[in-house]
Order: C-alpha cells, then structure tokens, then sequence
C-alpha cells in the first residue's frame, strides 16, 4: 500500500526540502516623500527617499534561518537586520526537538528590533499603514534595534520573548515580552526592559502593556509606555505615554461582487 501524505505535511515537506536546498529570497520596499519648508523644519523642499530596504533570507538547514537587511533611512544607509534563527522545539518538522505544548520556539542571534510593545512590528512603512510612528513610542523606545540575543516561544493561546542586547553606550540590557492571545480577534501583551549600569544596578527602566483587537474590516491597537530614567538629568526624564489607534478595512467590503 502506498502512504500518501496530508496536503499540511506534503507542503511541510516540500517547504523543508526547499529551504534545505539554500534557497535566497529577496524582498524590499521604498517609499518616496514630499517635503516642504513647514513640514521637515528645513529648507529643504520637493521629493526625496523615505525608507527604503532590501532583505535577504534563507535557510541552511530546516532548522536555521539566515536573515539580513540593508535598510536606508535618515540620509544614511546601515543595517537595518541580521541574524540568525535557531529553531528548537514545535510541532512541524522543521524543529529538530517535537513538541505538542509550542507550537515554535528558537532563538535569534544577531542584531534585531527589540521585541517590546505592539508598534515593533510597523516599523517598516508597509505595515504602517498611519504613516508615522506614535508620539509615545517615538519618546520611549524609538524604534530599538540592538544586538544581542532572543528567546522566543508561542502556543495557540500564548507567546512570549526574552532578550539580553548591549544596550545604549554598551550598558547590557534584558527584557522579555508576553502575550496573551484570548481569542483570533483579541491579544493583550506586557513588556519591560531595564537599562543596567557599569555597576549592574538599573539605569533605565521601560514598562508597557499592549490590547489589539482585530476584527474584519476594524483594526484597533492602544498602547501604555512608561521610561524610568534614574539620572534625571535635564536630557533624561520620565516619560509617560500612551496611544490609540483605530482603522477600518474597506478592502473586503469593496472587492466583493
């Protein structure tokens, strides 16, 4: 008798047997701007590059991903991305350890953006669809790229991360992020991180707690930041924010019959 396979483990097996092979896949994205005197603070005025970002992944193992991105931002180019992902246990075949309790888990090892809060994930503008990033975020953690290491691990109902990176002026800084996910439509996370002196004691303390609510065609994400900064000089203070966003999806509503 001959045994066929499920089209979920067929697409598992040929997905392995690709990424096995060493494949590369490129993506990228730019964005152009119109700038004018009133809107940048300059005398700078007429078209110019926002963002712009090439990416470049693949896999030499079923179990080892290669990422890495060449992003363009601010008049400058540098690296945007580039790590490596470790898979460890979880439930397809492309974890070296099974597991029915993670669905996937690993580590990345590299220079990454700081899994911290819910914007962490629009940074590229493809996925901010409200152009600019949130006032709180901008104050607090800022886009946070570092180097450094995470331990991430996610089921049906939870996921969660925890990360050791340099840290601003090489001060070694730890956190973790953990989420909750309720329902398909509802995830309500937490995040902290702590900023470490050169005598290990916190310098820099960040605290947020994250709802998105997502359900076909409304969207909507608030956020709560809090900075400790304990030097409180005049450049360093607290700072506490918070954000709201909503947004409605027209794009199913207009493409059907």
């Amino acid at each position: 008798a001959e045994a066929k396979l499920s089209a979920k483990e067929q697409s598992e097996a040929e997905f392995s047997e690709a990424e096995a092979a060493g494949d590369l896949r490129f993506t990228g994205f730019f964005d152009i701007l119109y700038l004018t005197p009133e809107s940048n603070n300059e005398e700078e005025q007429g078209f110019a590059i926002g963002q712009m970002e090439v990416d470049i992944e693949s896999a030499i193992s079923p179990f080892i991903t290669m990422t890495g991105a060449i992003a363009y931002g601010d008049g400058v180019f540098e690296v945007g991305e580039a790590y490596a992902d470790l898979h460890w246990m979880g439930e397809s075949i492309s974890h070296p350890v099974h597991s029915e309790f993670v669905d996937h888990s690993g580590v990345l090892v590299g220079q990454f953006y700081i899994p911290f809060g819910a914007d962490y994930l629009r940074i590229a503008s493809p996925d901010r669809d409200l152009i600019t990033p949130p006032l709180a975020v901008e104050y607090t953690v800022d886009s946070w790229n570092d180097l450094g290491l995470v331990l991430y691990g996610g089921h049906e109902k939870w996921e969660a991360q925890g990360f050791v990176v340099n840290g601003d002026q090489g001060n070694i800084t730890y956190g973790g992020r953990v989420s909750a996910i309720f329902s398909e439509y509802l995830n309500i996370g937490g995040s902290y991180a702590t900023v470490i002196d050169d005598n290990s004691d916190p310098r820099i303390n960040f605290w947020g707690g994250d709802l998105t609510f997502d359900y076909e065609p409304f969207e909507v994400t608030a956020e709560y930041l809090v900075k400790q900064d304990e030097l409180q000089t005049e450049e360093q203070t607290d700072v506490t924010g918070y954000y709201f966003e909503s947004k409605l999806n027209l794009h199913s509503w207009l493409t059907k019959d």
